[in-house]
């Protein structure tokens, strides 16, 4: 397969056997996969042989997803559903259709009130947390560490970046040996951001997303 995925580089991008879908960002990802033999999945873990297959177009300055991974609401406060948020942190409304599409990071609180704060001063691990706060500086859900490393590690111990320029794959890069330590430095950074891609009736998945120019700073090695 890692021979498979060099020889990717300087061939077109095939949408011959990829459905299409409109308003569909993941398309050249899925043309990818395709290329590749991987089926189609939302699995927790990487895409083949232990590695996770990122597609990038060169000139994008978009985030990356890097894994969708729901948090523990804070049913004390009334979030017992996505609904519950999407009530209460509402960024659009359309007919009966109220969406919560915005995103947050650590140290700052976007126009909505939201931001991340990453609580590591508990002796025990299993006590830490990575926290949403809302207005008022008012808990709205948490993330365990512990938890939620094993799927930074489960999903990005190795990731294949797979460039290109909208119809020809430029480059492929590989990164492996993701670090602890890193990963809580760019979520405190604002380099790992989270986004919340909710409306009435759907969920698309809460989001961890980061630039490609400062993905490589999670991993002890790139090739």
């Amino acid at each position: 397969m890692d021979k498979e995925i060099k020889n990717l580089v300087g061939r077109r991008l095939d949408s011959t056997d990829t459905e299409h879908r409109p308003n569909d960002d993941g398309e050249n990802g899925r043309i990818v996969e395709n290329m590749l033999g991987i089926e189609e999945n939302n699995s927790t873990g990487a895409d083949i042989n232990g590695k996770e297959i990122k597609t990038k177009n060169k000139k994008s300055k978009c985030r990356t997803t890097l894994f969708s991974c729901e948090p523990v609401r804070n049913k004390d406060r009334g979030y017992k559903r996505m609904t519950d948020i999407i009530d209460a942190y509402t960024t659009s409304v359309t007919g009966n259709i109220k969406r919560c599409n915005t995103t947050f990071r650590s140290g700052k609180a976007n126009s909505k009130g939201l931001y991340l704060s990453l609580e590591t001063d508990k002796r025990k691990e299993s006590d830490q947390r990575l926290c949403i706060y809302g207005v008022n500086d008012e808990l709205v859900a948490h993330w365990p560490l512990d938890k939620l490393w094993k799927r930074f590690e489960k999903k990005l111990s190795n990731v294949v970046l797979i460039e290109h320029d909208g119809s020809v794959v430029s480059s492929v890069t590989s990164h492996s040996g993701i670090v602890k330590e890193s990963v809580w430095r760019m979520i405190e950074n604002g380099d790992i951001v989270v986004e919340f891609r909710a409306r009435t009736g759907k969920n698309r998945g809460t989001a961890f997303r980061a630039h490609k120019k400062t993905h490589a700073q999670m991993y002890k090695e790139r090739k």
